[in-house]
């Protein structure tokens, strides 16, 4: 299931019912770990930095 931002008060109304309703009924299964979200904030530090990296890199060699 892809995932639609919502647009409408309404829209985003149905969203926040189905995510707060989704919470409610979350199933640990015992010998496994939660999956932990990727924050979109770290995804951009890990990829600038190894952009960093690759001009510093880059600089050195020529």
């Amino acid at each position: 299931m892809g995932y639609i931002a919502p647009v409408t008060q309404f829209d985003y109304i149905q969203y926040a019912n189905r995510t707060a309703e989704a919470a409610e009924k979350v199933r640990i299964v015992i010998g496994t770990t939660p999956i932990q979200p990727i924050r979109f904030d770290q995804v951009l530090v890990r990829e600038g930095d190894a952009l960093k990296d690759y001009i510093n890199i880059k600089i050195m060699i020529e």
